[in-house]
């Protein structure tokens, strides 16, 4: 017995979390588990839908045969993966198991998107989902880079979904992730990113970051992306930046083409990291031998008699401790970029070389933070006499910060 939109009792009892009446109605008539409403719901489908876990449970377990069909040739898996919270439930676990276990070719199924379950749990950044996905499928590459209607390999959504970095660095870490598969807009993974200039949410280090990440696990932009950007024509390539990419991943709106010179900055050159480690060493040295010399010629000088002789006059003083710390710490931390600018001299891949110029950079950039700072607390501390000066300095220090911020969220 059915109603107009061919809803059995079964179906009713799923999407309202009728448990009892569920069990009755299976122990009565188990072919009921087998049949579909008129959009293509299944009692399985509905009741992982509806997050009705036991409902679910109970006709996994108990009904010789059911079926895990659901709207817009969705399943059941679908529906368990979307449904389930960032970190699932036992139950959840469960219902993932037991289809996992039946019925492994369902993995594969597509949805009308052409989507994955891998593809959604990326998309919905169902964290533990993911993780589940991975574990169980140790051996299937083909799951794990499967593209959708669009090209997108659940590594494509990730970057566009970048926001959810955990998701990210689990499939970019999987050596059975192909980080080179291009999508229908002949866009790689690493031109995505590449493709992030204009992306506020990540600053310009994370930017970075990621990018040699992913280089670093073999990710290359795509050919046809390498030979447009530097003026050789080839074919018409369809090219977004990132924001449109991402509004293209929650609707099905048509990805906007632009010209390839606004494509997006250059992967540098030999040249040009030679030339930037070459400047970075230069501040680095001086940073190192400022500090260095600071250590000792401390402010407000040493004691030269009596029980202290030899201590510093203001070591009593909060300001002067932060400058000792902060000094410290800008000593080492150029130190340690000293000691990157000698290793990588050891270095012949361009990517590695990237990669250290960047620690040695970004380094330099912690040395030079904490220089200010420790010539701040150390004008601070020996201006404690006349506080309007000492506020003076302390304003127009602080005017440095200011200036890195605009600079790290431009």
């Amino acid at each position: 017995m059915v109603n107009m939109e061919k809803d059995t009792a079964l179906h009713d009892a799923a999407r309202n979390g009728h448990v009892q009446i569920a069990e009755l109605l299976i122990k009565e008539d188990p072919e009921l588990a087998l049949l579909t409403n008129d959009v293509g719901e299944s009692p399985v489908f509905i009741a992982v839908d509806k997050k009705h876990v036991e409902i679910a449970k109970l006709i996994l377990e108990v009904a010789p045969e059911f079926s895990l069909a659901g709207r817009n040739k969705m399943n059941a898996l679908h529906a368990a993966v979307v449904r389930s919270q960032d970190e699932a439930r036992e139950g959840e676990r469960v219902i993932l198991q037991i289809l996992a276990n039946r019925y492994p070719e369902m993995w594969d199924l597509q949805d009308n998107n052409g989507q994955t379950i891998l593809h959604l749990a990326v998309a919905r950044g169902k964290l533990d989902s993911v993780k589940f996905i991975l574990n169980y499928f140790l051996s299937d590459y083909g799951l794990l880079n499967q593209q959708d209607n669009k090209g997108n390999t659940a590594l494509h959504l990730a970057i566009m979904q970048i926001d959810n970095r955990k998701i990210f660095e689990l499939l970019i870490k999987d050596r059975r992730v192909d980080k080179t598969i291009t999508n229908m807009a002949g866009l790689a993974v690493f031109d995505l990113l590449l493709l992030n200039k204009e992306n506020k949410e990540l600053g310009f280090f994370e930017k970075n970051s990621i990018a040699l990440s992913v280089a670093s696990k073999g990710g290359l932009e795509s050919l046809e992306h390498a030979i447009n950007k530097n003026g050789i024509k080839t074919r018409s390539i369809e090219t977004t930046n990132l924001e449109q990419l991402q509004q293209q991943a929650r609707t099905d709106k048509q990805v906007t083409t632009r010209k390839a010179e606004h494509m997006g900055p250059k992967r540098p050159s030999y040249e040009q990291i030679k030339s930037m480690a070459s400047i970075n060493l230069l501040v680095t040295t001086l940073i190192a031998t400022v500090s260095f010399a600071a250590g000792f010629t401390v402010p407000g000088g040493y004691r030269s008699d009596g029980p202290d002789a030899g201590m510093a006059i203001l070591s009593r003083k909060s300001a002067f401790r932060v400058f000792v710390i902060t000094n410290a710490l800008a000593f080492c931390f150029s130190c340690a970029s000293m000691f990157l600018h000698y290793f990588k001299s050891f270095v012949e891949k361009l990517d590695a070389l990237a990669f250290y110029t960047y620690m040695t950079t970004l380094l330099t950039s912690y040395a030079i933070t904490a220089l200010v700072m420790a010539f701040i607390s150390g004008t601070y501390v020996t201006l404690g006499d006349t506080p309007g000066l000492a506020k003076a300095v302390l304003s127009i220090g602080c005017s440095f910060f200011g200036l890195q911020l605009i600079v790290y969220f431009k």
